[in-house]
C-alpha cells in the first residue's frame, strides 16, 4: 500500500500480495481519505491480514492505528532503504503510474485491461 501522486492528484494504491490485484482510489485529502479508501476497497475485497507501507504520516495516524485494531489487521512498515522491502509496492506504483500518464481520458478502462492481462507468473 503506498500513495502515488501523477499530474497534481493524489492516489491511493493498494496491491494484493497474493494476486498481484492493484486497487487505485483518487484521494481529495491524504490522511483521512486514505481511510475511507481503505474501507472501500476491503467492503468489496475483504479484510487483509497484513498491511505493508512506509511511514507515512496517514499510516502512522491514530486513525489509521485505530482502523487496524478495528479491522484485525497487522501494520507493517517498510524503509525506504533497502527498497526491495517493498518491491511489490514500488513495481505497483511505477506501473499505476504509467497507466495513468498514457491512458488518456479513460484510465479505469486501462486499469481494467492491466487486471484482465494474464501475468508472466501466472497469478
Amino acid at each position: 500500500m503506498d500513495l502515488c501522486v501523477c499530474n497534481n492528484k493524489n492516489y491511493v494504491v493498494i496491491c494484493n500480495y497474493h494476486s498481484n490485484y492493484p486497487e487505485v482510489c483518487p484521494l481529495k485529502k491524504t490522511r483521512t481519505a486514505v481511510i475511507k479508501a481503505m474501507k472501500f476497497i476491503f467492503a468489496g475485497q475483504g479484510f487483509p491480514k497484513i498491511i505493508i507501507s512506509d511511514n507515512g504520516p496517514q499510516f502512522t495516524s491514530e486513525e489509521f492505528l485505530k482502523l487496524g485494531e478495528n479491522y484485525n489487521f497487522q501494520h507493517k512498515t517498510s524503509s525506504p532503504k533497502p527498497q526491495q522491502s517493498n518491491g511489490l509496492g514500488g513495481k505497483t506504483i511505477s506501473i499505476i503510474n504509467n497507466l495513468l500518464k498514457n491512458s488518456g481520458e479513460d484510465f479505469y478502462l486501462s486499469l481494467l485491461a492491466y487486471r484482465a492481462t494474464p501475468l508472466s507468473c501466472g497469478k
